[in-house]
């Protein structure tokens, strides 16, 4: 008997030493080179307690504040902190080779970057270096000046026409610009981010030669432009479209997958702009006088949703699908939208100061009754907004909530608030009354 008690205490004390007293003491994080973050942890005979100091170069530092929880479970490390009123949780487990801790940081159910705890701190500069006058690129110029090849023309429509090769992450379309001529010149801009590239463009059934300087393409055209006159081309593209690392503060397109395996598509371009996925005039100062078309060809099975209202729906032999979707308004490039999925749909119009406008939400299908709940929410935000500010201003092109990524996108609002009230699950008040609506909703719409 004494030989068997020996042997238990033997066992917890090897356990406890592996995963109890390891743990405590200083840790540091040695991935992030912005921010120091340090944790300091110890243990009562009932718990563990601790602390934690988060300094960043260029954002908010807490100093010395306690850990609101912290977890061990056999070789998996849990923690949970406020910070800048955010709560996060650090989800960690032990290196097998090493005492080193690795894992992932969370907002709610949103991953936000990779963590290692380690035992020995890593050198930063964390002092914001002296700002420097700011030099700009012949690409900056070409980016964000009004060129002269931009200058001359009036952009008034677009008509975009692709299709979606989900497998090989690959797209190929064309898109119709028409213009009114406000000079007469002949060099036209147009901007389309690689590894995309244009192949073809046609004005007037005549294929056009063009170059290329960087993102930006100059067209050579053919025809005289006659001040006044009212003119097309169609530019044809192709390629694989870069990838978004972290959307929607990185651009690109997001390729993931639903609960049951099902391709989830969708885009965001806030920064980078919209040439990064189509081409067209790249800059804040031209929107399309007449709105646009845009026409998505994608595997039948999947739903493809965008700006404006649907108002056409092609099935293909090939076992694909045409959504036809039609924008009214004028339009900002950067907020044309792109979201695919296995998504299902319901509609709840809203009798507002214009007449009835139509509501109509895209979700996931394992997140729809979820969704019928929270996007009631919809109709008293259009309702404090129309009061406080006017009509909603597209009342023609409808409103939507699309589950995807949280964008501001024209008429077709992306949605990642995952279906709970505050930022989600924050109150970014700190009073309480943050956790009373859902702020991706109204932060999102009220861009």
């Amino acid at each position: 008997m004494k030989i068997k008690t020996g042997i238990t205490l033997c066992l917890l004390l090897s356990i406890f030493t592996l995963f109890g007293q390891n743990i405590t003491g200083k840790w540091y994080e040695i991935q992030d080179p912005n921010a120091s973050l340090e944790f300091t942890i110890d243990k009562t005979s009932e718990a563990y307690s601790g602390s934690f100091n988060w300094q960043w170069k260029s954002w908010i530092s807490t100093v010395n504040a306690p850990l609101d929880h912290i977890i061990v479970k056999n070789d998996s490390l849990l923690l949970e902190l406020t910070h800048a009123d955010f709560k996060l949780n650090f989800k960690l487990k032990k290196e097998d080779k090493t005492e080193n801790y690795k894992g992932f940081f969370y907002l709610g159910p949103r991953q936000l970057g990779p963590v290692t705890l380690s035992r020995t701190p890593i050198k930063r500069v964390l002092t914001i270096p002296e700002v420097v006058e700011k030099t700009y690129s012949r690409q900056d110029t070409l980016r964000g000046k009004i060129t002269d090849e931009r200058a001359w023309w009036n952009l008034t429509h677009y008509d975009l026409d692709f299709e979606l090769d989900i497998e090989n992450k690959f797209i190929k379309g064309s898109n119709t610009i028409t213009y009114i001529v406000l000079e007469s010149k002949n060099d036209m801009q147009i901007d389309l981010q690689p590894p995309l590239k244009i192949t073809k463009v046609i004005q007037a059934g005549d294929s056009l030669t063009f170059t290329q300087e960087g993102n930006a393409y100059v067209i050579h055209l053919k025809e005289n432009q006659t001040k006044g006159s009212s003119k097309e081309i169609e530019v044809f593209y192709e390629g694989n479209p870069k990838e978004a690392p972290r959307a929607p503060w990185d651009g690109g397109f997001s390729w993931e997958k639903d609960a049951n395996g099902k391709p989830v598509v969708f885009t965001s371009c806030q920064g980078e702009g919209a040439s990064l996925w189509w081409p067209n005039k790249d800059h804040m100062y031209d929107e399309p006088d007449n709105g646009m078309i845009i026409r998505v060809t994608v595997p039948e099975d999947l739903i493809a949703v965008a700006n404006g209202k649907l108002t056409a729906t092609e099935k293909k032999d090939n076992g694909t699908t045409t959504y036809q979707w039609t924008v009214v308004n004028p339009i900002n490039s950067y907020g044309v939208a792109l979201n695919v999925a296995d998504y299902v749909h319901f509609s709840d119009p809203y009798n507002g100061m214009e007449g009835t406008l139509e509501c109509d939400y895209y979700v996931l299908p394992e997140h729809l009754e979820e969704a019928k709940v929270q996007f009631k929410q919809a109709h008293s935000m259009l309702e404090a907004f129309e009061y406080w500010f006017g009509p909603y201003p597209f009342y023609e092109d409808s409103y939507k909530l699309v589950e995807g990524v949280g964008m501001e996108h024209q008429s077709s609002i992306g949605y990642s608030g995952g279906f709970i009230n505050g930022n989600r699950g924050n109150d970014m008040s700190g009073s309480g009354w943050g956790l009373k609506f859902d702020y991706l909703i109204i932060h999102e719409s009220g861009h």
